[in-house]
């Protein structure tokens, strides 16, 4: 059966990404799959929080035969930077005077 996997996000790629295509077909084994996959992340768009994607085979079922496999895609998105409490550098105290 066909394994997940991942595609880290770097600030510059996109769906065209030769490397990305190569990377999913080699995981697919299919064109017509790596295409989708890329349309899938193509509509998540560009957005500067996606860290990476998941691309993840879902067994059709009633195909067993000929192991026909779907991919999900989910885009896994960083945590902005006021998620939890930041550590200050200094003591406690005011800052007024």
């Amino acid at each position: 059966m066909a394994q997940s996997f991942s595609l880290a996000r770097a600030p510059h790629a996109d769906g065209e990404d030769p490397a990305w295509r190569a990377i999913i077909r080699s995981q697919t084994g299919s064109d017509a799959e790596t295409d989708s996959i890329l349309r899938s992340i193509a509509r998540f768009g560009n957005g500067a929080g996606i860290q990476r994607y998941e691309i993840t085979p879902v067994e059709r079922r009633g195909q067993r035969a000929s192991r026909s496999v779907t991919w999900t895609v989910s885009a896994v998105r960083q945590e902005p930077w006021t998620a939890g409490p930041t550590p200050m550098p200094f003591g406690g105290g005011s800052a007024r005077r």
